[in-house]
Protein backbone atom coordinates (compact mmCIF):
# COMPACT_ATOMS: atom_id res chain seq x y z
CA UNK A 1 0.00 0.00 0.00
CA UNK A 2 1.34 3.41 -0.95
CA UNK A 3 2.00 5.69 1.99
CA UNK A 4 0.88 9.31 1.91
CA UNK A 5 4.11 10.29 3.63
CA UNK A 6 6.63 8.08 1.84
CA UNK A 7 4.93 7.56 -1.52
CA UNK A 8 6.75 4.83 -3.43
CA UNK A 9 9.91 5.21 -1.39
CA UNK A 10 10.69 1.97 0.46
CA UNK A 11 11.03 2.45 4.19
CA UNK A 12 11.41 0.48 7.38
CA UNK A 13 9.68 1.29 10.65
CA UNK A 14 12.23 1.06 13.44
CA UNK A 15 11.12 1.64 17.02
CA UNK A 16 13.95 -0.10 18.85
CA UNK A 17 17.59 0.58 19.48
CA UNK A 18 20.77 -0.68 17.89
CA UNK A 19 20.58 -4.32 16.91
CA UNK A 20 16.82 -4.49 17.49
CA UNK A 21 14.82 -5.78 14.52
CA UNK A 22 12.46 -3.29 12.88
CA UNK A 23 8.67 -3.56 12.82
CA UNK A 24 8.14 -3.87 9.06
CA UNK A 25 9.31 -2.80 5.62
CA UNK A 26 7.02 -1.01 3.18
CA UNK A 27 7.63 -1.74 -0.50
CA UNK A 28 4.93 -0.63 -2.93
CA UNK A 29 3.82 -2.59 -6.00
CA UNK A 30 4.87 0.43 -8.09
CA UNK A 31 8.42 0.18 -6.71
CA UNK A 32 8.58 -3.52 -7.60
CA UNK A 33 7.06 -3.24 -11.09
CA UNK A 34 8.01 0.28 -12.14
CA UNK A 35 11.33 -0.44 -13.84
CA UNK A 36 13.15 1.67 -15.05
CA UNK A 37 11.31 4.68 -13.59
CA UNK A 38 11.67 3.55 -9.96
CA UNK A 39 15.33 2.67 -10.47
CA UNK A 40 15.96 6.14 -11.92
CA UNK A 41 14.40 7.68 -8.81
CA UNK A 42 15.64 5.39 -6.01
CA UNK A 43 18.62 3.51 -7.46
CA UNK A 44 19.31 -0.17 -8.05
CA UNK A 45 16.32 -2.01 -6.56
CA UNK A 46 18.44 -4.77 -5.03
CA UNK A 47 20.64 -2.31 -3.18
CA UNK A 48 17.68 -0.25 -2.05
CA UNK A 49 15.99 -3.39 -0.72
CA UNK A 50 19.18 -4.53 1.08
CA UNK A 51 19.35 -1.07 2.69
CA UNK A 52 15.82 -1.52 4.07
CA UNK A 53 16.28 -5.22 4.92
CA UNK A 54 19.38 -4.46 6.99
CA UNK A 55 17.45 -1.90 9.04
CA UNK A 56 14.58 -4.36 9.48
CA UNK A 57 16.56 -7.53 10.22
CA UNK A 58 19.72 -6.27 11.94
CA UNK A 59 18.61 -3.03 13.58
CA UNK A 60 21.16 -0.81 11.89
CA UNK A 61 20.50 2.75 10.81
CA UNK A 62 21.16 5.21 8.00
CA UNK A 63 24.63 6.64 7.63
CA UNK A 64 23.56 9.97 6.19
CA UNK A 65 22.10 13.23 7.39
CA UNK A 66 18.72 14.84 6.81
CA UNK A 67 17.84 18.36 5.62
CA UNK A 68 17.00 20.61 8.57
CA UNK A 69 17.98 18.06 11.22
CA UNK A 70 20.22 19.57 13.89
CA UNK A 71 21.21 16.18 15.34
CA UNK A 72 21.91 14.44 11.99
CA UNK A 73 22.48 17.34 9.58
CA UNK A 74 22.76 16.87 5.83
CA UNK A 75 25.88 19.08 5.93
CA UNK A 76 28.33 19.76 8.72
CA UNK A 77 31.65 21.48 9.27
CA UNK A 78 34.51 18.99 9.12
CA UNK A 79 37.88 20.09 10.48
CA UNK A 80 40.77 19.60 8.08
CA UNK A 81 44.41 20.44 8.71
CA UNK A 82 46.36 22.37 6.10
CA UNK A 83 49.73 24.13 5.99
CA UNK A 84 47.90 27.23 7.25
CA UNK A 85 46.28 25.37 10.15
CA UNK A 86 42.76 24.12 10.72
CA UNK A 87 40.13 24.75 8.05
CA UNK A 88 36.46 23.93 8.59
CA UNK A 89 35.02 22.58 5.34
CA UNK A 90 31.29 22.18 4.65
CA UNK A 91 30.89 18.44 4.08
CA UNK A 92 27.90 16.34 2.98
CA UNK A 93 27.04 13.90 5.79
CA UNK A 94 27.45 10.48 4.10
CA UNK A 95 29.58 7.72 5.63
CA UNK A 96 31.53 6.32 2.68
CA UNK A 97 34.89 4.56 2.42
CA UNK A 98 36.23 7.29 0.09
CA UNK A 99 35.58 11.00 0.08
CA UNK A 100 32.83 11.90 -2.37
CA UNK A 101 34.48 14.19 -4.89
CA UNK A 102 32.14 14.31 -7.84
CA UNK A 103 28.96 16.12 -6.84
CA UNK A 104 27.13 19.38 -7.29
CA UNK A 105 25.02 21.34 -4.83
CA UNK A 106 21.48 22.03 -5.97
CA UNK A 107 18.55 23.97 -4.56
CA UNK A 108 15.51 21.67 -4.47
CA UNK A 109 13.08 24.52 -5.09
CA UNK A 110 14.79 26.47 -7.86
CA UNK A 111 17.19 23.87 -9.26
CA UNK A 112 19.86 26.56 -9.12
CA UNK A 113 22.64 27.45 -6.74
CA UNK A 114 22.32 26.88 -3.02
CA UNK A 115 22.05 29.61 -0.42
CA UNK A 116 23.70 29.73 2.99
CA UNK A 117 21.92 29.93 6.33
CA UNK A 118 22.92 33.25 7.93
CA UNK A 119 22.87 31.79 11.46
CA UNK A 120 24.73 28.48 11.01
CA UNK A 121 26.89 29.32 8.00
CA UNK A 122 25.87 25.98 6.49
CA UNK A 123 23.90 25.46 3.30
CA UNK A 124 20.18 26.12 3.73
CA UNK A 125 17.42 23.51 4.06
CA UNK A 126 16.64 23.45 0.34
CA UNK A 127 20.18 22.46 -0.63
CA UNK A 128 21.06 18.86 -1.48
CA UNK A 129 24.18 17.23 -2.89
CA UNK A 130 23.63 15.57 -6.26
CA UNK A 131 26.21 12.81 -6.69
CA UNK A 132 27.55 11.77 -10.06
CA UNK A 133 26.83 8.04 -10.44
CA UNK A 134 30.50 7.63 -11.43
CA UNK A 135 31.66 8.17 -7.84
CA UNK A 136 33.63 5.06 -6.98
CA UNK A 137 32.84 3.92 -3.48
CA UNK A 138 32.37 0.42 -2.10
CA UNK A 139 30.68 1.30 1.20
CA UNK A 140 28.41 2.04 2.79
CA UNK A 141 25.11 0.86 1.36
CA UNK A 142 23.53 2.49 4.44
CA UNK A 143 24.79 5.88 3.22
CA UNK A 144 24.21 5.84 -0.55
CA UNK A 145 22.31 2.76 -1.72
CA UNK A 146 21.56 4.42 -5.06
CA UNK A 147 25.17 4.47 -6.32
CA UNK A 148 25.79 1.41 -8.49
CA UNK A 149 29.34 0.74 -7.23
CA UNK A 150 28.26 0.94 -3.60
CA UNK A 151 27.31 -2.60 -2.66
CA UNK A 152 28.96 -3.21 0.74
CA UNK A 153 28.40 -2.33 4.37
CA UNK A 154 31.08 -0.37 6.16
CA UNK A 155 33.37 -2.15 8.60
CA UNK A 156 36.49 -1.46 10.61
CA UNK A 157 38.99 -2.09 7.82
CA UNK A 158 40.67 0.53 5.65
CA UNK A 159 39.02 -0.85 2.50
CA UNK A 160 35.41 -0.43 3.71
CA UNK A 161 36.22 2.20 6.32
CA UNK A 162 33.58 3.31 8.81
CA UNK A 163 33.67 7.00 9.77
CA UNK A 164 32.76 6.80 13.43
CA UNK A 165 32.89 10.59 13.87
CA UNK A 166 30.23 11.44 11.25
CA UNK A 167 27.05 12.88 12.84
CA UNK A 168 24.63 10.19 11.61
CA UNK A 169 21.99 7.98 13.18
CA UNK A 170 24.08 4.76 12.96
CA UNK A 171 26.92 6.31 14.95
CA UNK A 172 24.55 7.83 17.48
CA UNK A 173 22.29 4.82 18.01
CA UNK A 174 25.03 2.17 17.87
CA UNK A 175 27.79 3.85 19.89
CA UNK A 176 29.96 4.55 16.80
CA UNK A 177 29.96 0.86 15.72
CA UNK A 178 30.08 0.12 12.01
CA UNK A 179 27.06 -1.49 10.41
CA UNK A 180 29.04 -4.68 9.79
CA UNK A 181 30.12 -4.81 13.44
CA UNK A 182 26.47 -4.60 14.57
Amino acid sequence: VKSGVYGNSPYTLQTGGCGVQGEYIQITPEFLTGYPTMENIFGPPGQVFVHEWAKYRYGIFEEFGYPGDTKYPLFYFKAQWTMEGQVNKITPNFCTNNDLQDFTMEDLVTGGSCNYDAITGLLDLNCIPVFNPNNIIKSSIMALPYLQSNDQFCDDTEVLMHRSDDPNKQNDMCNQQSTFEV
